[in-house]
C-alpha cells in the first residue's frame, strides 16, 4: 500500500461547486455579437470566447478534482503539487504587429534581451520525497491502465484516459465517450483566412513592403516575417523554410543590435506611413467577428456540453 501521509480536505467539493454556480444554465445563448463599431463586436466575442474557455478551465479543474477523490480512496493521500488549471491565453493569437517608433530606435524588438526572474524555485512537495517506487504506483493509478499504457482507446479509435483519470472523465463526459471540442480550434483558422485575404490588408502590406525595401531592407511579407530575420541577427537561422535569412548571420550581441535597430526602425516607420500599423488590427477584428458568426452554432453546443459535465461533477462531488 502507498505510504500514507495526511488526508485530501473537503475544500476541493466547495471549490467546485462555488465555481459551477457561477456558470449560466445550459440551452441559454453566448453573447451575441453586438451590430455597433468593429470593435464593440470583436468585444462581444471576445467575451464568448472567455466564457467558453473558463468553462473549460472548470471542466479541467472538475477533472482532476475527481480524479484526486479517486486516487484518495485507493489509499493514495499524498499527491503532487499541480498548478492551477488556466484558461486559454493563445488560442487566438492576433497577427504580430510592427514596434513603436520609439521602441524601435532604442531597444530594436527587444531580441536577445534577458530579464531575471524574481521568483523563487517552489519548495519541494510531500509527493517528490517519496520513494520513486511509490510515485511510479501512483502514477499507475492515475491514468495508465494494466499494463501501463498512457491512454486506452475509445470507441471511435481516439485515446481516452485510464485509471483514475479516465474515471473522472466518465463523471463528467460519459462512459467511453469524449469530452467536447473546443470551436476556438476551428475559429483560428478561419479568422487568419479572413485575415489574411482582406483586400484592405493586402494593400497595406504591399505599400509597407515597398517602403521597407526602399530603407536597404529585404521584401518582407509582413512584420511577421520582418521579426524572424532579425532573430537570425542573433541566432542560428536553422529551418527558415520560405524565409529570407541574412547572409553571414549570426553575429555576437554588439554587431546584432544595430542591424536589428535598423530593421526594426524601417519597419516601425512604414507602418506608420503605409497605415498598416491602423490597417492590421482592424482587419483582425473584422475576420474574428466574420468567422465566428459561422461556428456560433459550435460555440452554443460547446458551452451547453461543459455546462452538463459541471452539473455531473458538482453532483459527483456533493455526494462523496
Amino acid at each position: 500500500m502507498p505510504a500514507r501521509h495526511g488526508a485530501v480536505g473537503i475544500g476541493l467539493v466547495l471549490v467546485l461547486v462555488s465555481a459551477c454556480g457561477a456558470t449560466p444554465p445550459a440551452g441559454t445563448q453566448p453573447a451575441t455579437p453586438a451590430t455597433g463599431t468593429s470593435a464593440d463586436t470583436f468585444a462581444a466575442v471576445e467575451a464568448a470566447l472567455a466564457e467558453a474557455n473558463q468553462l473549460e478551465a472548470q471542466v479541467r479543474t472538475a477533472q482532476v478534482q475527481l480524479a484526486v477523490r479517486c486516487m484518495t480512496r485507493q489509499g493514495f493521500t499524498v499527491h503532487p503539487a499541480r498548478p492551477p488549471v488556466t484558461t486559454r491565453a493563445d488560442a487566438l493569437a492576433p497577427p504580430l504587429l510592427s514596434p513603436g517608433l520609439p521602441d524601435a530606435r532604442t531597444r530594436g524588438y527587444g531580441i536577445g534581451e534577458t530579464v531575471a526572474s524574481a521568483e523563487p524555485s517552489p519548495p519541494a512537495d510531500g509527493f517528490s520525497r517519496l520513494a520513486r517506487a511509490d510515485q511510479e504506483r501512483y502514477e499507475q493509478a492515475w491514468s495508465r491502465t494494466a499494463d501501463g499504457a498512457p491512454w486506452r482507446d475509445g470507441p471511435d479509435g481516439r485515446p481516452l484516459p485510464a485509471g483514475c483519470l479516465g474515471e473522472a472523465y466518465a463523471v463528467l463526459h460519459g462512459a467511453a465517450r469524449h469530452g467536447p471540442r473546443n470551436p476556438v480550434t476551428e475559429l483560428s483558422p478561419a479568422a487568419q483566412d479572413a485575415y489574411h485575404e482582406h483586400p484592405r490588408l493586402t494593400a497595406a502590406l504591399t505599400a509597407w513592403s515597398s517602403c521597407v525595401e526602399q530603407h536597404g531592407q529585404p521584401r518582407f511579407t509582413d512584420p511577421a516575417q520582418a521579426y524572424r530575420y532579425a532573430e537570425h541577427f542573433h541566432y542560428p537561422a536553422g529551418d527558415s523554410a520560405e524565409d529570407p535569412v541574412p547572409a553571414g548571420g549570426p553575429w555576437p550581441f554588439a554587431q546584432a543590435r544595430p542591424r536589428e535597430i535598423a530593421l526594426a526602425t524601417a519597419d516601425a516607420e512604414c507602418a506608420d506611413r503605409s497605415g498598416l500599423r491602423q490597417v492590421q488590427p482592424q482587419v483582425w477584428r473584422e475576420a474574428v467577428a466574420s468567422a465566428y458568426v459561422q461556428l456560433e452554432p459550435q460555440f452554443v453546443a460547446y458551452r451547453d456540453a461543459l455546462t452538463r459535465a459541471l452539473g455531473n461533477a458538482r453532483t459527483a462531488l456533493v455526494e462523496a
